[in-house]
């Protein structure tokens, strides 16, 4: 019985001790260069046409950046943290998957273009 107890405290003990720090990593002085990192990300993913090749994962960065700074005003840091983590690799992806996409379709009008060429080669041919 003395051992289930003094368990019961070592557990109540580690698990106040993970919410303090978990609300010590979370201030407002930590999230506001972690909200201009991720804008800077969104930045450059929309540089590199994620706009056109990667909407939704940009507005969902966008989406979630909006909502930190929400949490941030109301006082829901950890949430902020959480919904920073999220936005800054909507970010990234979106940064990886717009000239991913864009290459993409770049191939496909090449093989479009070969595939005319080749049908007008036939044309030419049987012509003959």
């Amino acid at each position: 019985m003395r051992v289930i107890q003094m368990s019961r405290i070592g557990v109540s003990a580690v698990a106040l001790l993970g919410i303090g720090i978990l609300s010590g990593c979370a201030t407002r002085d930590t999230l506001s260069p972690r909200i201009m990192a991720v804008e800077q990300n969104i930045g450059m993913a929309k540089e590199k046409g994620a706009e056109v090749y990667a909407p939704e994962v940009l507005q969902s960065a966008e989406n979630k950046l909006s909502d930190a700074r929400s949490a941030v005003s109301a006082g829901q840091l950890v949430k902020a943290s959480k919904l920073l983590d999220e936005a800054m690799s909507d970010a990234e992806y979106a940064q990886i998957k717009a000239p991913t996409e864009k290459g993409k379709k770049e191939v496909a009008a090449l093989f479009e273009e070969i595939k005319n060429l080749r049908d007008e080669i036939s044309r030419m041919s049987a012509a003959k």
